[in-house]
């Protein structure tokens, strides 16, 4: 409460005592204490609106609203890898990798070259094989039939019938190893166009 105010309600205070005192003073004795009960109630309400203007209602305080279903989420954290700048190759070192890269497909060219001609002659050795025992199973079966007929018409038949399967027998050797030539040629120009493009990519 101010200076100001305080003077105002005291002014107030001593204007009400003073008319009650007068009435105290002129009036019967009813009157005096009527006058007394009324001092009192002046007296009252002037300390309680004095003490009531002081005290302020204490402003609200929000309470904190807490969601059940809400709980702190860290943040993802973002680790940045520095990446190195590509340094260009010189000349010198592009065509040292072209011939490294060359000299590796030349050995594995003669690799594979050697085992194709192992295996060309492990196959030739085993057509000999097999041409060696058709001539002798047909001697042994040509032994047989003579010796069981006489007749010199069935004897021709039967060496007719023979030669066409010597002959059946001999193309399906040329053809086989016509084959297995022609899987080798395969194979190397699939090497090959791999060592062209590998070259090609190294250069």
């Amino acid at each position: 409460m101010g200076l100001q105010d305080l003077k105002t309600s005291s002014g107030l205070l001593i204007r009400n005592v003073t008319t009650v005192r007068g009435l105290h003073a002129r009036g019967s004795p009813r009157n005096r204490l009527g006058g007394l009960a009324l001092l009192g109630v002046f007296l009252l309400a002037g300390v309680v609106g004095e003490v009531g203007a002081d005290i302020a209602p204490p402003p609200p305080v929000a309470s904190p609203v807490v969601s059940p279903t809400m709980s702190p989420v860290a943040s993802p954290t973002v680790q940045v890898i520095p990446i190195a700048p590509v340094r260009e190759l010189t000349i010198k070192e592009m065509r040292a990798r072209i011939e490294a890269k060359r000299s590796e497909l030349d050995k594995e060219r003669k690799i594979l070259k050697s085992r194709q001609k192992q295996e060309l002659r492990d196959f030739d050795r085993t057509k000999k094989r097999e041409y060696t025992e058709f001539f002798e199973s047909e001697k042994q079966k040509r032994r047989l039939f003579f010796k069981q007929h006489h007749n010199g018409p069935e004897r021709r038949d039967y060496i007719k019938d023979f030669i066409q399967r010597r002959e059946q027998f001999i193309e399906a050797q040329k053809a086989a190893k016509e084959h297995k030539r022609q899987e080798q040629s395969d194979e190397l120009k699939v090497f090959e166009k791999k060592a062209d493009e590998l070259l090609g990519k190294t250069s």
